[in-house]
């Protein structure tokens, strides 16, 4: 009788403890939701651009052994995740935290391309600048619409740098005017580091040399576009040269000679045509011929009648300019 007693004890007890045991697992399972991580946010704050989506986020999220609901607080190294993060070459910046309700929000900041530059000599080779003059990958996935600059390779020394710096103050005053990001089509850097510009009005190679006196040098240009190139037979020359203060240079390449000013009112116009090799490139050999110049020009006389007159003074002149001073354009 004893023995039963005891057995009948021993299975109340089993048919107590099960329930028991089952009710301390649902209560752990609760606890451990509450202590879990939550839902996570991903969020862009520049979503304009599209160099990082959600997916390659949540892939750096999952091989940080990261799950949503499950993985408990305590094991969340969000200082760690966000570094993981800023290992991306797209990401400038990322901020992680977690709110009241145990949510994780991840606040990405990607980089901000401001010109993209393709290398001369490589098709296949082409990166971008962002505002400070640092570099930011290619990327295949995303291609910003931005001005391009065809560049020689560039590395990371002083004149490197700073040609790098005139190209993104370049491509912003281009971006931020309506006029000139629709007048430009590229940006063209020669071994020299000397900047042109290639517009597309017209055929004439724009020489702006560098980025000094930009807004004066560009308000040169516009305003030739908007009245000299009524009165200027503009079509015979190739190139606009910005580099000489307070005047814009029109220089043809071709060898071609106009024999009259395009002006007729010198009071509006002055206009001075030079032999762009002698006077620019190359000293003249013959100490006669260049006192005979300097003569004729303290003189006042003009050079164009000679050259007219000289069909020999053709094959020696290999450019030819025409310079435009400040008064040359009605303001």
């Amino acid at each position: 009788m004893k023995k039963r007693i005891q057995n009948i004890l021993i299975q109340l007890l089993m048919m107590l403890t099960v329930p028991l045991l089952a009710g301390a697992f649902i209560f752990a399972s609760k606890e451990d939701r509450k202590n879990a991580c939550g839902s996570i946010l991903i969020e862009f704050i520049n979503p304009q651009l599209s160099f990082v989506n959600q997916q390659d986020i949540q892939k750096v999220i999952a091989a940080e052994g990261i799950v949503s609901e499950k993985t408990p607080l305590h094991q969340l190294n969000l200082k760690q995740l966000e570094k993981r993060m800023e290992e991306n070459k797209w990401i400038q910046s990322a901020e992680i935290f977690l709110t009241a309700n145990r949510q994780m929000r991840i606040r990405l900041v990607q980089k901000t391309p401001v010109v993209r530059l393709q290398q001369a000599d490589s098709s296949d080779y082409a990166y971008y600048l962002d505002s400070q003059g640092n570099t930011i990958e290619w990327s295949e996935q995303y291609s910003p619409r931005l001005p391009v600059a065809s560049v020689p390779a560039l590395g990371y020394g002083q004149e490197d740098y700073k040609l790098k710096t005139s190209l993104v103050q370049l491509a912003q005053f281009i971006q931020t005017d309506s006029f000139w990001n629709a007048a430009i089509a590229q940006i063209v850097v020669n071994n020299q580091y000397e900047i042109q510009l290639i517009p597309i009005m017209g055929k004439q190679l724009i020489q702006l040399g560098d980025t000094r006196d930009l807004q004066d040098k560009m308000n040169r240009l516009l305003r030739f576009y908007q009245e000299g190139v009524h009165k200027f037979p503009w079509d015979k020359y190739d190139e606009l040269d910005l580099r000489f203060s307070k005047q814009i240079v029109c220089r043809n390449n071709r060898g071609e000679i106009l024999a009259e000013d395009p002006y007729d009112d010198k009071s509006k116009m002055i206009i001075r045509k030079l032999d762009a090799t002698s006077k620019q490139q190359a000293p003249v050999s013959n100490p006669g011929k260049s006192k005979k110049i300097n003569n004729e020009e303290k003189k006042g006389t003009s050079s164009k009648k000679n050259l007219a007159a000289n069909p020999t003074s053709k094959k020696n002149n290999e450019q030819k300019s025409t310079q435009i001073k400040p008064n040359s354009i009605k303001q």
